[in-house]
């Protein structure tokens, strides 16, 4: 991952949420691919956040 360089973070953008700081006591929305949500969702949980405050909504493709 890449440092911060005017404000910008370079790199998978779990590793730049969970380098950002601690997560316990905050409460986290997340939206997106379902692979994606579902990654973030346990790199917060283990970064602190509790499950109950991770509120998340996957984006799936209505069947044909």
């Amino acid at each position: 991952m890449g440092a911060p360089s005017d404000g910008i973070h370079v790199g998978p953008l779990d590793d730049v949420l969970v380098s950002e700081g601690e997560f316990a006591g905050r409460r986290v929305f997340l939206c997106g691919d379902p692979d994606l949500v579902q990654r973030l969702r346990r790199r917060l949980f283990l970064a602190g956040a509790a499950l109950r405050q991770i509120h998340a909504d996957a984006f799936v493709s209505a069947a044909p």
